[in-house]
């Protein structure tokens, strides 16, 4: 399996950031679902914050980090990159 994560970023209303990272394994399918279900979850405990989810896959050969999919909660948009 790949290194997978997904990375949660909220803004509040204030501009104070937080941002986490979750290591998981799911694959592409059950991803978009959960970046779903997560970033609708987040702004319903904060419906004034920006939420993004992010999910990332590990490239061994740049030792980057890259965004496969991203979930804008506020408006409900799965990108995939």
């Amino acid at each position: 399996m790949k290194d997978i994560c997904l990375v949660i970023d909220v803004k509040k209303n204030k501009g104070k950031r937080y941002r986490s990272s979750i290591d998981v394994q799911y694959d592409l399918g059950l991803g978009e679902i959960k970046l779903k279900e997560i970033g609708d979850t987040v702004i319903s405990l904060n419906k004034s914050a920006e939420v993004t989810i992010e999910y990332c896959c590990f490239n061994s050969i740049s030792g980057t980090w890259m965004v496969l999919m991203s979930y804008y909660a506020n408006v409900k948009r799965l990108v995939k990159h």
